[in-house]
């Protein structure tokens, strides 16, 4: 599965950056982040770091010849903190900015695709979930995390869901018998699993296609064009060298 998930980041990533070469005035840079482990972490950890998507976009500013720093912050204050200039950049999705009516201010650069997926006791399913429509699963109950872009889906398919604040809550309540399936990003719910109930991965399983897939980014004003073209220098040297991948397989649990 995790040779799967690393083709797959691979493979969207592959076109996206060409080689360039820029000189950078001011090398100083605060970029915002959110607690959504792994993708980024509101503390550093010494055994891994500050998060997948975090440590790719520290070594991508790095190599493009920038200084990073990380402050964490919500996500709604993420959206303010760019639009009102404090910070030149955050990681996450664009989304948040087009709710907010922000979306023609900002740019962005890819980073990995999150594949959202539904996760469930192999006990309580054991011959896995099959579906076609969404509408299909609305007898079961399901968690979901309170402001998910996954929201405006299952409410249109009239799923019963359970919103909590936190992802780990999800996996809680799916462990204990309380919820049917948890929806969540592939590389998180597992990510997850490991470390709340380790060497017991086989317990669960997750659907094999995706309900939802939606990039996540770092993020940026339109009018920066010289943190765009850095970043993408950046992105395309550690995309060359081998940093990403071996980034990518740091983070990835093994099930």
């Amino acid at each position: 599965m995790a040779k799967v998930v690393i083709a797959r980041q691979l493979l969207a990533i592959t076109l996206l950056f060409s080689i360039e070469r820029l000189a950078i005035a001011d090398d100083s840079l605060t970029v915002s982040i959110i607690d959504y482990p792994p993708i980024s972490y509101y503390d550093y950890a010494a055994n891994t770091g500050r998060g997948v998507v975090a440590d790719i976009v520290a070594e991508a500013l790095t190599a493009g010849g920038l200084t990073p720093t990380f402050t964490p912050m919500p996500m709604a204050r993420s959206v303010w903190s760019l639009n009102e200039g404090q910070y030149r950049a955050t990681i996450g999705l664009d989304k948040w900015f087009q709710h907010a009516g922000r979306g023609h201010l900002i740019d962005r650069v890819d980073i990995l695709n999150l594949n959202f997926v539904f996760f469930y006791k192999r006990q309580r399913f054991p011959q896995g979930i099959q579906y076609q429509q969404l509408e299909e699963l609305n007898n079961y109950s399901i968690g979901n995390v309170r402001g998910s872009v996954t929201t405006e889906l299952v409410t249109d398919a009239d799923l019963k869901v359970h919103y909590l604040t936190e992802i780990e809550q999800n996996f809680l309540m799916l462990e204990s018998g309380r919820i049917d399936l948890a929806i969540a990003v592939e590389f998180t719910g597992w990510h997850i699993i490991q470390e709340n109930f380790p060497g017991r991965q086989d317990e669960f399983a997750a659907t094999e296609q995706s309900m939802f897939s939606y990039p996540v980014s770092f993020i940026f004003s339109k009018t920066d064009t010289v943190l765009k073209e850095a970043f993408k220098k950046g992105m395309n040297h550690i995309y060359t060298n081998g940093r990403y991948t071996e980034i990518l397989k740091n983070y990835l649990p093994e099930h």
